[in-house]
């Protein structure tokens, strides 16, 4: 959330209800450490893009940026060998700023250790920002090996660490226009809520209807059975083959979640490709519906296989089983929990908006 909260103040958010209305911490964004990496200012995005700072579909560039404002016909061949010793010197540029602010926030608030969360698109690193990776992957280094100041922590240890946290109800906010939801909820795509909600409270309905018996077989008819033996599905073939529901059930959560990209909605708002991503929604939509339907019905399993083939974005994806912590998918020796007890401490987290790729 790009909003004037204190990069300190980890949020330990508790509502009424049953345990799964439950939020442990909300974690708002240092809106400074956010600004540093995308604005002009600290120059570290800027010297990687074009002129203009957009992308033109001309095949692969072998210069440089060089300068703002030096024409194309002027530009210096791109090597790679000084581009990552500028990503270097980025990183490097960073830990010192977050170290300054580390110095700050520790006398602003009389000893308590300061949070600093730095969350950026995933996009950002290697998409619009070539030597993106090789920053993260100096920063690490050096935070690990050129200085004992701060250090790195995931959300979830900072809060294991016992260290004395406010209690608050943050306000509803984004990092989009005005800092709420204009972006993604409007009169150019506020048509999709209702689709989406309704897709997510059948799935719920069906994950708990077939909880215990996500073994039942669903009827195919040949057709459909044979190609699903192609496409590597059941690899039963003939009239009246039968399949497990929870192969059903695994790709209904795989339309959901690409139903429920944000990026739908933003690009619809943006103008950009309004098309595509209402073409690509009502899809992910309609695939969802077909596969509820041979559920309910617990009949013709037509479509499977091809809905199978359209969802290979996400192979492993199981209608019960959650998605690995954060804390799971990031090297521990990242995260070193000896380290807590410095005098002088910045919990500092690169998170990325992994959309429904993560």
């Amino acid at each position: 959330m790009e909003r004037p909260f204190l990069p300190a103040m980890l949020r330990r958010v508790s509502r009424s209800g049953p345990p799964r209305s439950v939020i442990r911490a909300t974690i708002c964004t240092a809106s400074f450490t956010a600004i540093s990496v995308g604005d002009a200012p600290l120059e570290y995005l800027k010297p990687h893009l074009h002129e203009d700072g957009s992308r033109r579909h001309l095949g692969l560039k072998y210069y440089r940026i060089t300068g703002r404002d030096v024409p194309q016909n002027r530009k210096q061949p791109y090597i790679p060998s000084l581009a990552r010793d500028k990503a270097a010197e980025n990183a490097s540029h960073f830990i010192g700023e977050r170290i300054k602010q580390a110095k700050l926030l520790r006398e602003t608030f009389e000893g308590h250790p300061p949070l600093v969360v730095s969350p950026y698109d995933a996009e950002l690193y290697g998409h619009w920002w070539f030597e993106g990776p090789q920053f993260i992957d100096f920063f690490f280094k050096k935070i690990h090996f050129d200085q004992n100041e701060i250090e790195c922590i995931t959300p979830g240890d900072f809060l294991d660490s016992g260290l004395p946290i406010q209690v608050q109800q943050p306000t509803a906010s984004s990092w989009g226009e005005n800092g709420y939801y204009k972006v993604w909820i409007n009169e150019a795509n506020a048509w999709m809520y209702p689709y989406q909600h309704d897709a997510e409270r059948r799935m719920t309905e069906f994950a708990n209807k077939f909880a215990g018996n996500a073994d039942a077989l669903v009827g195919m008819d040949a057709a459909s059975a044979a190609s699903g033996a192609h496409a590597g599905g059941t690899g039963v073939a003939g009239e009246g083959a039968r399949v497990p529901a929870n192969r059903i059930l695994n790709q209904m959560a795989r339309e959901l979640l690409l139903a429920q990209s944000s990026d739908w909605a933003f690009q619809i708002y943006q103008g950009t490709t309004v098309e595509y991503s209402t073409r690509r929604f009502r899809s992910h939509i309609q695939r969802f519906d077909l596969l509820a339907e041979m559920l309910d019905r617990n009949t013709d399993g037509g479509d499977a296989s091809v809905n199978e083939r359209a969802g290979v974005v996400q192979p492993r994806t199981h209608f019960r089983r959650p998605r690995p912590s954060h804390r799971d998918r990031i090297p521990r020796q990242y995260f070193r929990r000896d380290r807590l007890p410095r005098l002088l401490q910045l919990v500092l987290c690169l998170l990325c908006d992994l959309s429904v790729f993560a």
